[in-house]
């Protein structure tokens, strides 16, 4: 089986990238936002994979969606189109909930309470849904797992509220930390023994 695993940014794909061999395992970066819808329909158009599998970093909004946990959404919406697309497990990893993609960073905690309790959703991306949408119209299974980097209780760092940026203290190590997670987690879905 073909894989395709995308990341929405280097840092993310660098905990996959040693487990990549070109022919069943193939990583790209998509980008962030809207951009990343495209540029996964040109890497599946160039790859041909069997599946698509996108990884990476997302917050969680749920109350028990705590940093450090993974995220394996069941389904996926974008704020501006809240049709839910079925994502594909990736054994043996059960999916449950769902991510809920947004255009910019939800960074309050009272912003973060708001989207769990209109949504439904247990996390929150900026790209899961584009690439749930692309693989829905060329009919390929698309499953994701990212690592949770800030709960719904965190704030992370804004320009506007100098309150917040206490968070760029912690946010560093948690990246780090969940990015291992990742790479741990690869271990166990890309290596044979």
């Amino acid at each position: 089986m073909r894989t395709l695993a995308v990341a929405a940014l280097a840092f993310e794909a660098a905990a996959w990238r040693s487990y990549a061999d070109g022919r069943r395992l193939i990583i790209r970066v998509t980008g962030v936002g809207p951009r990343a819808g495209p540029a996964l329909a040109d890497a599946i158009l160039s790859v041909r994979p069997d599946r698509v599998v996108g990884f990476g970093l997302c917050g969680g909004i749920a109350p028990d969606a705590r940093a450090g946990t993974l995220a394996v959404p069941a389904w996926a919406a974008l704020a501006d189109r809240p049709v839910r697309v079925g994502l594909a497990p990736l054994p043996p990893l059960v999916p449950v909930g769902g991510m809920w993609t947004v255009p910019t960073v939800v960074a309050l905690p009272s912003a973060k309470r708001v989207l769990w309790q209109r949504t439904a959703a247990r996390w929150v991306d900026q790209e899961t849904a584009h690439w749930a949408h692309v693989c829905a119209a060329h009919g390929i299974p698309c499953s994701v797992v990212k690592v949770v980097v800030d709960g719904p209780d965190s704030a992370l760092p804004t320009r506007r509220d100098p309150r917040s940026w206490g968070a760029w203290r912690w946010l560093p190590g948690r990246a780090l930390a969940a990015r291992r997670a990742l790479a741990a987690l690869g271990r166990r879905l890309w290596c044979v023994s």
